[in-house]
C-alpha cells in the first residue's frame, strides 16, 4: 500500500500562522514530506505558544505547535542571510512546492520571491498565504484574525441582536484559510503535471472568509435586505417552522429543533406545546422548564429517538470520550521525545486506499544533519561553520 496520496511530493513551509502550517498539515498527513524551515535559535515563534504541560513553557512542547506540525520535518536556515537564501534556492531546485506566510514583499527582499524560485525550478508551485494577498490596497496592512473578521463582514454576522459583533472562538478563519491553501497547492500540483509549468498562488485569508458569509451576500444582492445578527436563535417568524436555537437544561446547553408542536408536547409531556399562537417567549419557557429537569445525554437520545434533531453541546472534557470520536478513531496518541506522550485530533478526513500518515512533531532542527550532510552533501566542518555564524 502506498506510504500516501502525495507521498511523491516534497514541500518547503516557511510558515508560523496556523494557517499556512495547517496546510502543510494536511499536505504531510497525506503523504508529502514537508520540510519546515525554522529560524535558528528559538525557530517558529509558535514554539512559545502555550499550552504548555504542567504550565511550563518548553520550546519542544507547545501544544498549538505540536498540533500544527504533525508528520513534518525541520531545518534550521537564516534566510536574511546571503548563504542562507542561497542554501534555500538548492532546496526549491529539488523540491516540488512551497508554502510560506511572509508579509508581502519580505521574500523578494531575501532574493527568494516567487518568479525568482520558479526560474530554478520551472515546475516549481509558490502558496504564499497572507490576510488580503499580494495586491490590493489592503495588501501591507499590519493584521490579525480579528482584522480579517471584521472587514470580510463575517464578523457582523456574530453575537446578540442588541450587542455589538463579536469575534468566534479561536482560529476559524484560519483553519479554513489552511484548507483553502492545501486546496489551492494541490490545484497548482495538478496543473503541473499537466502543462509541466508551475506557478504562484496568491492566497488571502479574507479571501477564503468569504465562504463562511454563507447566503447573506445573496439576500442583500437579491432581496435587497441587510441579514442580521442572531445569536444563538435562527431566523423564523413563526415557532412552527422548525426553527432552532440553544436551550439550558440541567446539566449544560442543548441544541433544540421545535420540530413540530406535536412532537415537542409528545416529549415533554406538556399539551401545552401543541397551542396555536404562542409566542415564541412563552414557546421557549414551557421548553426550557422541561429542559432544566434533565440532562442533556437524556435529552438528546429521546429526542433522536423521535426523530428530533436535538443535541447535547459538548465541553472540551467531554470530548476524548464521544463515542463518534472514538469510533472514527479522531484522537490519537503520539509519543514525541520532549513532551512524552500527547493526545490530538488526527485525520479530518478517511481514505480507503491512501490512509492518513499519523506521526509526530519534529524537535527544532532535527533533520538538518539528513538534508544538510546527506542530501547536499555538506561536509561536517561546512556545517559547524554555518551554525558557528547563525545561519543554520
Amino acid at each position: 500500500m502506498p506510504n500516501g496520496a502525495l507521498a511523491d511530493l516534497r514541500v518547503l513551509e516557511i510558515a508560523h500562522s496556523p494557517a499556512a502550517s495547517y496546510c502543510g498539515k494536511l499536505l504531510a498527513g497525506c503523504g508529502a514530506e514537508v520540510v519546515k524551515v525554522e529560524p535558528p535559535g528559538k525557530g517558529d515563534p509558535v514554539r512559545a505558544y502555550p499550552p504548555f504541560p504542567g504550565d511550563q513553557p518548553h520550546p519542544e512542547k507547545s501544544g498549538h505547535f505540536l498540533h500544527l506540525n504533525g508528520g513534518k520535518k525541520s531545518i534550521t536556515l537564516n534566510l536574511d542571510t546571503p548563504t542562507g537564501s542561497t542554501i534555500f534556492k538548492e532546496l526549491a531546485r529539488r523540491a516540488d512546492a512551497v508554502v510560506e506566510d511572509t508579509a508581502p514583499g519580505v521574500m523578494e527582499r531575501r532574493g527568494l520571491g516567487a518568479n525568482v524560485l520558479e526560474e530554478i525550478n520551472p515546475s516549481l508551485v509558490v502558496t504564499s498565504v497572507t490576510a488580503f494577498g499580494q495586491t490590493g490596497p489592503y495588501r501591507d496592512l499590519k493584521t490579525s484574525e480579528l482584522v480579517t473578521f471584521a472587514l470580510s463582514g463575517y464578523m457582523d454576522l456574530c453575537g446578540l441582536p442588541d450587542r455589538e459583533p463579536i469575534k468566534a472562538w479561536g482560529y476559524l478563519g484560519e483553519y479554513v484559510g489552511g484548507v483553502c491553501a492545501a486546496l489551492a497547492t494541490m490545484s497548482g500540483l495538478a496543473a503541473r503535471d499537466q502543462t509541466g509549468a508551475g506557478q504562484h498562488v496568491d492566497h488571502s485569508l479574507m479571501d477564503s472568509m468569504m465562504m463562511l458569509l454563507g447566503m447573506t451576500p445573496f439576500e442583500y444582492l437579491y432581496l435587497d435586505e441587510v441579514y442580521k445578527r442572531n445569536g444563538n436563535d435562527s431566523p423564523g417568524v413563526d415557532v412552527r417552522q422548525g426553527v432552532s436555537k440553544l436551550l439550558p437544561c440541567r446539566d449544560g446547553y442543548v441544541h433544540v429543533d421545535r420540530g413540530t408542536p406535536a412532537l415537542l408536547a409528545r416529549l415533554t409531556g406538556d399539551p401545552r406545546l401543541e397551542q396555536t399562537g404562542l409566542a415564541r417567549e412563552e414557546y421557549d419557557r414551557l421548553l426550557t422548564a422541561w429542559l432544566m429537569e434533565h440532562d442533556k445525554t437524556e435529552i438528546a437520545n429521546r429526542a433522536q429517538a423521535m426523530r428530533l434533531g436535538f443535541t447535547e453541546v459538548s465541553e472540551p472534557g467531554e470530548l476524548l470520550a464521544d463515542p463518534q470520536h472514538e469510533a472514527r478513531g479522531l484522537f490519537e496518541a503520539i509519543d514525541h521525545p520532549e513532551a512524552g506522550r500527547i493526545t490530538q485530533p488526527g485525520a479530518p478526513f478517511k481514505m480507503a486506499g491512501t490512509p492518513w500518515k499519523s506521526s509526530r512533531a519534529p524537535t527544532l532542527g532535527e533533520h538538518n544533519e539528513a538534508i544538510y550532510s546527506q542530501e547536499l552533501g555538506y561536509t561536517n566542518e561546512r556545517i559547524a561553520g554555518m551554525k558557528q555564524m547563525g545561519i543554520i
